[in-house]
């Protein structure tokens, strides 16, 4: 009895330590769990501005450019987050440092979502503040998805190549976008952002915080451009908060993309799209 629960514990201490090391493991080489711990971790951050979003923005959006001139910036998107996750990471940042950013930008898609997902980013929710783990939380069943990742990594040299600048996620990677516009576009789906009860959050963090919120709508393929001028387009939000959409997915928005050699395929810009979309957009909001 005595060797059979020597066994059980041994085997218990090994399963932990097998968790733990893949902890150590995804912080080293996933790109999301790595941008992350080093978010929570700032040693006195001085950023002027910060991007949030999901993985349009982690690939699309390029902090370093927008830090040439006088907004030094930090790309805090992570791959499939919800915008709940967004305020989450907004909010933590606010509360823990000192210096506050003075322009956020919220970089969405209301080609693909609603932004009402009230899920929590595993990454996000494993590093939170106060998390009561539990067995669901073993990095072994919550990040299981996570060695899809690694595997691709494993296998092609492009993933492997892949640089984390700033928060941006740079991939060369190319494909194609063979898609058209349609001949009678879809108009922007305002009341995603209108009607979404953590757009509506974030809007009121910053209001508390003194800081400028910039919306946008990030670019997709063609055949997913929406009719709606670019704007920005004046929303009031069901909480009462006036912001603006600036409609970069518009049918009209032209910033030199090349459709052979910008894109890394289901509307992600690679980080020559992300070089041209970035330099564009810094002009025209003014940062």
């Amino acid at each position: 009895m005595k060797k059979y629960l020597l066994q059980i514990i041994g085997f218990l201490a090994a399963f932990l330590v097998l968790n733990f090391l893949t902890v150590l493991v995804f912080i080293k080489y996933d790109w999301n769990f790595n941008k992350r711990v080093k978010s929570i971790t700032f040693n006195n951050p001085d950023y002027d501005c910060l991007v949030l979003g999901n993985s349009f923005a982690l690939d699309g959006i390029d902090a370093e450019l927008l830090s040439t001139g006088s907004c030094n910036s930090y790309n805090l998107a992570i791959g499939g987050a919800s915008v709940r996750t967004n305020y989450i990471q907004l909010k933590e940042y606010v509360e823990q440092y000192e210096k506050k950013p003075e322009k956020v930008i919220l970089a969405l898609d209301s080609f693909r979502h609603d932004f009402k997902w009230d899920e929590i980013h595993p990454v996000v929710d494993f590093t939170m503040k106060g998390k009561t783990y539990g067995v669901r939380d073993l990095p072994f069943i919550k990040f299981k998805w996570l060695f899809r990742e690694l595997i691709k990594k494993v296998i092609s040299s492009r993933h492997r190549d892949a640089q984390l600048v700033k928060g941006q996620l740079r991939l060369e990677k190319k494909i194609p976008d063979a898609t058209k516009t349609p001949e009678k576009p879809v108009p922007l789906a305002v009341e995603n952002f209108k009607t979404s009860p953590w757009v509506q959050a974030i809007a009121q963090l910053c209001i508390d915080y003194d800081i400028q919120l910039i919306v946008l709508e990030m670019p997709s393929k063609a055949e997913q451009r929406n009719s709606t001028p670019v704007g920005p387009i004046p929303v009031v939000l069901d909480n009462g908060i006036p912001i603006e959409i600036h409609n970069f997915n518009s049918a009209d928005f032209e910033f030199g993309l090349d459709p052979e050699n910008d894109w890394i395929g289901n509307s992600h810009l690679n980080l020559y799209g992300a070089a041209k979309f970035t330099r564009t957009i810094k002009s025209r909001l003014k940062i």
